[in-house]
């Protein structure tokens, strides 16, 4: 990530939503340990409205 200010956004996903209604989400957020993946997916699932294992 930049470390000076510019117009592009610094939190961003995109999602991926198949016929079956199954997510998957990509983000640019690096998962080292500190939970970000599974952070994106629960907050995804909440606000998708399906069960958490559906989404990836």
């Amino acid at each position: 990530y930049p470390i000076y200010p510019n117009e592009m956004p610094q939190s961003a996903v995109q999602m991926q939503i198949d016929r079956s209604g199954r997510v998957a989400v990509f983000s640019g957020a690096s998962e080292i340990g500190q939970g970000c993946d599974s952070v994106v997916a629960y907050i995804a699932a909440e606000e998708l409205g399906v069960p958490l294992d559906w989404v990836r």
